[in-house]
């Protein structure tokens, strides 16, 4: 089980946390799949960045109580955190591009041009043929 009571879990966050009354709703990434973390305002204060395309959020570890299906929140699985601490600040995210998938689909899309225009001189001239 990926969850159990007691452990200690670490993940970056993803996207904009929304912040309610008493609550802060957080969107965490553990491992390849994303959870929904419940805590109080007040433990969210060392919190500052949730991640996006174009960065990394605040690497979090946290302690709470893993709800499968949680009455409170619609019977979603959550956690509602007990404790959360800020591993690592966030960094942004360089993504080079592979030069060499371009360079193939240009070409590829070179030759299917070529096959294009060839295919239609060819059935224009049997028509020429076929009439006149």
């Amino acid at each position: 089980m990926l969850f159990e009571a007691g452990k200690k879990i670490s993940g970056p966050l993803m996207w904009p946390f929304v912040v309610t009354c008493a609550t802060v709703a957080l969107l965490f990434n553990p491992l390849l799949n994303a959870i929904g973390i419940w805590l109080k305002k007040e433990l969210a204060g060392e919190i500052q960045f949730s991640g996006s395309y174009h960065a990394k959020g605040d690497r979090v570890e946290i302690i709470g109580v893993f709800h499968r299906g949680c009455i409170q929140h619609g019977g979603d699985m959550d956690i509602h955190a007990q404790n959360i601490r800020k591993v690592d600040p966030d960094r942004l995210v360089r993504e080079d591009s592979d030069t060499g998938k371009r360079n193939f689909t240009f070409i590829l899309l070179g030759v299917l041009s070529l096959v294009l225009i060839f295919v239609h001189q060819r059935r224009s001239k049997e028509s020429e043929f076929r009439t006149g």
